[in-house]
């Protein structure tokens, strides 16, 4: 099973960020992330180990 993290994803496969800069808006308006990936993963990864112990 595995979990991608988008940040790490980009860094790997898109190291020049040319996706990044053909969508993505780069404006002083643009939000602040509202998702802690390492913690998402940390409580994905309890939740999958819960049920695949029973």
């Amino acid at each position: 099973f595995r979990i991608f993290n988008p940040t790490s994803q980009q860094q790997k496969f898109d190291p020049d960020e040319a996706y990044i800069d053909k969508w993505v808006d780069r404006s002083s308006n643009y939000p602040e992330p509202i998702v802690d990936h390492a913690e998402a993963r940390k409580r994905a990864l309890a939740s999958l180990k819960q049920v695949t112990n029973k």
